[in-house]
């Protein structure tokens, strides 16, 4: 079987030798099969979760420090749980996003100017309270 990936067209002629076929002796194969690497034994899903969880924690170190304890042990097990979304296994940092921009349209970009309320009667003596103890 031939490819011509170009866009010209190809012409061979009748009889030209493309490439020999040889036996394959089983000195052959023998050094082929030396020559590959035997394949690592797979992680099962908690095995590659465990290790995952571990490099994960390991990025974390540092990450977190601008928050307190609780902000971290809440914020942590989210961070754990999406890691798979989060973090990106070629730069081993985390992954950013362009997908969400936030724009607030305006009509009228002038300020609005509105009389403030007047306070109720009943309310008069409680503010005033209120305003002696600032």
């Amino acid at each position: 079987m031939v490819a011509n990936f170009s866009k010209e067209e190809l012409t061979i002629p009748k009889a030209t030798v493309l490439g020999v076929a040889e036996e394959i002796t089983h000195e052959l194969v023998n050094k082929i099969n030396a020559e590959v690497k035997p394949k690592s034994v797979p992680l099962n899903y908690r095995q590659r979760k465990k290790r995952n969880e571990l490099l994960y924690r390991k990025l974390l170190l540092g990450k977190l420090d601008h928050l307190s304890e609780e902000e971290k042990q809440a914020f942590e097990p989210v961070l754990m749980k999406y890691a798979h979304v989060l973090h990106d296994e070629e730069t081993n940092n985390f992954k950013d996003t362009d997908v969400i921009e936030h724009q607030i349209v305006l009509e009228d970009t002038r300020p609005i100017k509105k009389p403030q309320y007047r306070v109720p009667y009943a309310l008069r003596d409680e503010m005033k309270t209120q305003v002696k103890k600032c």
